[in-house]
């Protein structure tokens, strides 16, 4: 007798990769929204910050390759979930 496995919504997977599509659009977005007050905080000039800035996203941006390489790996659950920790 083999047991029977429930089928997954999928809207309910839809709804959780859009949430971390738009967790992830927030990530950028604040961060360049809060510009000035990282500045005036730091006492870093707009250059130092818009680096700083600039390095985060291009860092951002350039693990997403080899994150590709690792969920096709180790499977995309566990990658997602390292990522989002």
């Amino acid at each position: 007798m083999s047991a029977v496995v429930p089928a997954r919504s999928p809207w309910r997977i839809f709804g959780l990769l859009a949430g971390a599509v738009a967790l992830a659009t927030l990530n950028f977005s604040l961060a360049f929204v809060a510009f000035r007050e990282i500045a005036e905080s730091f006492g870093a000039s707009d250059s130092a910050v818009s680096w700083t800035l600039t390095g985060f996203s291009i860092t951002s941006a350039a693990v997403m390759v080899p994150g590709g390489w690792l969920a096709d790996r180790y499977g995309r659950t566990h990658v997602f979930l390292t990522g989002f920790a």
